[in-house]
């Protein structure tokens, strides 16, 4: 991809990613003729292996990846680069330790006290080494540190061999914050951590096995070889094994401490004479204890779990969870079969905003950003602020994968950032920064991200750039000086905020937009759950709002969504009985008689009801429908007379007036609405 920009960067390597669910990992060969990411769904965890396969070779190499600090985007695979100087196939994996929360960069292969991640780890490379008919003999399992002692206990789990750099031999020897972190994160109050996952001789004794350890320490590790190496031989020769030949220390020196590893060619010269060395008793028939235990337990009892399972495609979790947030609560105003015409239309330099509105002739490198255009130009201004052309690109990349949509909607983007910093700009464009359109941007921007996550377009500089836009957008969102009380604009507001805040891991900004929302839901419905502005459309698009977010919490595990689904429904029933037999709705209010409006789905115009007559005092409004039980159902008969209102907001002169449609004619209809302009 160009959109990096036009300066040369550094290398960044991109694996296409294929998704399996754990009840179809016997389909799978594992024999990619390319490197690829193979991410395993296994009782709601991702396990991420990226593979190398070398058919010719009978052998391979197992990676482990340390500590994580400082990416951003996940999975992260240390020394990947190496697989293209070594010719045995490589596997590495990713610890899933580190999705639990966003704190955590180095989780040990722990997960939790339920839940063994290494040993899951474990299964699933014996698995893959099974499909590609590589002996455990010819394996080599190899890391520094967190990596090193996972290497360790896989090692030690398969009966092999290991070669490791400065590893953690007892876990919780390590520096307090990194043991807090990975507390908060896997234990539960009053757990304590299993020290057969983090103690290496626990573990030894516990399997009754030592395997072939080849261990690079640095002498200048001064703190490695107190808390760790020292600890970790004492418990050895207290544990009464017979470790002869098996275990090597070879002692280097760097001044960079533990962070300081041999350099590359004599890691490799390392791997290569590690792997080929003579595997001490050798057990040809040997099953590992996890394989036998994993085989039932993964049986036909998880079954029905899976069938249960929704599969969430993105793992880019820490920075930026973009999983937590999908496009069914999004407004998508282009998903239709003009989308990718409109696409290309926006590459050759036709901006368009809405498909209501005319295109505009532009240049992205000229474009003013605060462009008055067409005779709706406010309603223009307004959707090219909120990045509605990124939304068309990424919708339209999603359909019809060009490179070149997600390429320009980056560039778009960037455009607009250096648009929007200028004090300039914000102090003479209203748009840039108001309640509507920072709702709308935010969503656009969370849509864009999660159609570059779903198609595993992603990098560090991308990540970073969408995190700090979001989060400032979050900001905004959650300043009360910016909140639109008594509004529909206030519901965008923190529905926007309610995204924002679970993809960045930000409880404090769905808490408070939650109070707010609940407020505004108040406001906004009166006890008849009948929304007090006095048009029926509004009252759907609102209601619609409300239940979008009680779907999106709903499937968040939060309760607050099923309360707030229940309370539409009931909302539904007042807008069902707003509409004529025809499938128009009344032009009550502000709702104008809008050609295309008609229903064209059947099932849309029949009666929801068999009741004839319906009442609604606070709100005003009186319904008559005949009910013929016909299935002719826009030749009923239907009345409306409306006298009352709770709120003056939409609100028409129009007490007293009443409506009538019967056998297919409109017979008494409302003259229409005023527009905004004066």
């Amino acid at each position: 991809y160009t959109h990096l920009g036009s300066k040369p960067s550094n290398k960044v390597y991109y694996f296409p990613i294929k998704y399996i669910k754990f009840e179809e990992l016997q389909k799978e060969e594992f024999k990619p003729k390319k490197p690829i990411i193979y991410d395993i769904l296994w009782n709601g965890v991702h396990y991420q292996f990226l593979i190398n396969y070398k058919p010719k070779s009978n052998k391979g190499v197992i990676w482990g990846t340390g500590d994580t600090q400082g990416v951003i985007s996940y999975p992260i695979f240390s020394r990947a680069t190496w697989m293209n100087d070594i010719n045995y196939t490589s596997i590495y994996y990713f610890d899933p330790t580190i999705y639990i929360n966003d704190e955590i960069t180095l989780g040990w292969g722990y997960g939790t006290n339920d839940n063994w991640y290494l040993e899951k780890i474990a299964y699933l490379i014996n698995h893959i080494l099974n499909k590609q008919n590589i002996d455990k003999k010819n394996i080599l399992f190899y890391g520094s540190s967190g990596g090193g002692f996972m290497s360790i206990m896989l090692a030690t789990l398969f009966r092999g061999k290991c070669a490791v750099i400065n590893p953690q031999l007892i876990v919780e020897n390590f520096w307090p914050r990194y043991i807090e972190l990975l507390t908060n994160a896997s234990l539960k109050e009053n757990e304590e951590f299993l020290t057969e996952r983090t103690h290496v001789v626990e573990l030894i004794k516990k399997e009754k096995y030592i395997p072939q350890i080849y261990l690079s320490q640095n002498i200048k590790a001064e703190r490695d070889i107190k808390t760790q190496l020292n600890p970790f031989l004492e418990e050895l020769s207290l544990s009464g094994l017979d470790c002869t030949d098996r275990i090597k220390i070879d002692l280097y020196y760097d001044e960079l401490g533990h962070n300081g590893v041999p350099n590359k060619e004599k890691c490799l010269q390392t791997i290569e004479e590690q792997l080929n060395l003579l595997l001490l008793d050798n057990e040809p028939n040997f099953t590992p204890s996890f394989d036998k235990f994993l085989n039932y337990s993964a049986g036909k009892e998880n079954e029905k779990f899976y069938m249960q399972d929704t599969y969430q495609q993105n793992t880019y979790k820490l920075k930026v969870n973009f999983d937590k947030c999908g496009d069914t609560y999004i407004n998508l105003y282009f998903n239709d079969s003009n989308c990718q015409n409109y696409a290309d239309d926006l590459l050759g330099g036709k901006l368009r905003v809405l498909k209501q509105i005319e295109p505009m002739e532009f240049k992205l490198d000229t474009l003013d950003f605060g462009v008055q255009f067409s005779k709706q130009y406010r309603t223009f201004q307004l959707y090219l602020q909120a990045l509605n052309p990124v939304q068309l690109l990424a919708t339209a990349y999603y359909k019809y994968e060009k490179p070149e949509y997600i390429d320009f909607a980056f560039a778009f983007i960037k455009k607009w950032v250096e648009y929007s910093k200028d004090e300039k700009n914000i102090a003479e464009n209203s748009f840039i920064f108001n309640d509507h359109v920072v709702a709308l941007r935010a969503e656009n921007l969370i849509y864009f991200g999660q159609i570059c996550s779903k198609s595993g377009i992603w990098s560090n500089e991308l990540n970073q750039f969408l995190y700090n836009i979001l989060y400032h957008h979050g900001q905004w969102l959650y300043n009360d000086d910016n909140y639109t009380f008594k509004h529909n604009h206030g519901i965008m507001q923190y529905k926007a905020l309610i995204h924002i805040s679970y993809i960045l891991n930000k409880p404090e900004w769905s808490e408070k937009a939650k109070k707010r929302l609940l407020e505004q839901k108040k406001h906004a419905f009166n006890s008849e759950m009948v929304h007090v502005e006095n048009s029926p459309v509004y009252a759907n698009m609102v209601a619609g709002l409300f239940e979008k977010i009680g779907l999106f919490l709903n499937n968040n595990g939060d309760k607050l969504g099923e309360k707030l689904i229940s309370d539409m429904r009931k909302n539904y029933e007042f807008y069902d009985w707003s509409v004529k037999p025809n499938g128009i709705v009344a032009q009550i209010g502000d709702t104008g008689n809008i050609p295309g409006k008609l229903y064209k789905d059947k099932e849309e115009q029949k009666r929801k009801t068999n009741a004839v007559h319906k009442t609604y005092p606070l709100a005003g409004y009186y319904f008559y429908r005949s009910n013929k039980s016909s299935d002719e159902d826009n030749k009923d008969t239907w009345k409306m007379f409306k006298a009352g209102y709770s709120s003056v907001t939409h609100k028409h002169c129009d007490d007293c007036s009443f409506m009538l449609y019967s056998k297919g004619y409109e017979i008494f209809v409302d003259c229409g609405v005023y527009g905004y302009t004066k």
